[in-house]
């Protein structure tokens, strides 16, 4: 099992970054069997929990019971539904399928933090950044391996990237040839997995018109080819 993989691997990630499980939020494969039959499987790289009073918790078990509300949530649920349903009209997302539906897809995603601490809603660069990878490039080079490592226990197909500082891109996927679609966002490809780097689910676009651009993205000659 996945998932039993990756707890082996955050309790390594906890003795090796001196986190206390008390505030170390695990993340990860939310239901592994759905995970499992999702066509494609896909994993959404976020900064870090927002979570400001730091108490840890398992985002795994919050959204396997959680309703979705909330921007953020209700995002994750739409792309996710768009990219595994060839993409249906945004107005037949909710309105001909129950929630519990909807649930189901945001279930069989995977969703990872690069940092498993709690940060504010609005993370700052610096502080961000020295939390996460350290203050020297062999921090950063354990970090970073560590991030990537949990990337490959999941082995999602298509990653999303809602990272957005290009340097923690450039940090994370040195080697990435970044291709432009034409739409403003750019895609490519690590180890054979499709990546997207896409908005924040967070951020203030309207959200029929995010799920537009993702599929202009999803159907364009560019990322078709990767």
């Amino acid at each position: 099992m996945r998932t039993n993989e990756l707890d082996k691997h955050f309790n390594k990630w906890m003795k090796e970054a001196m986190i206390s499980p008390e505030f170390f939020h695990k993340d990860g494969i939310i239901d592994e069997p759905l995970w499992n039959k999702a066509k494609p499987r896909i994993c959404f790289l976020m900064k870090e929990p927002n979570n400001p009073e730091g108490k840890a918790f398992d985002f795994r078990e919050w959204w396997r019971d959680e309703p979705i509300k909330g921007g953020f949530s209700a995002r994750v649920a739409e792309w996710s539904r768009g990219m595994i349903e060839d993409f249906p009209p945004y107005d037949e997302l909710w309105r001909t399928n129950d929630e519990r539906d909807i649930r189901e897809i945001r279930k069989s995603i995977a969703l990872v933090n690069v940092k498993k601490t709690g940060g504010e809603g609005l993370s700052e660069y610096k502080p961000f950044m020295l939390e996460a990878f350290g203050a020297n490039s062999e921090e950063q080079g354990t970090s970073t391996a560590r991030v990537l490592d949990q990337i490959d226990i999941i082995d999602p197909q298509v990653i999303i990237l809602g990272l957005s500082w290009e340097s923690l891109r450039q940090l994370l996927f040195p080697d990435v040839e970044w291709k432009p679609t034409g739409c403003g966002i750019d895609v490519g490809t690590w180890k054979r997995r499709r990546l997207i780097d896409f908005y924040h689910p967070s951020a203030k676009n309207a959200p029929p018109a995010s799920y537009a651009l993702l599929e202009k993205v999803w159907r364009s000659d560019v990322f078709k080819s990767l």
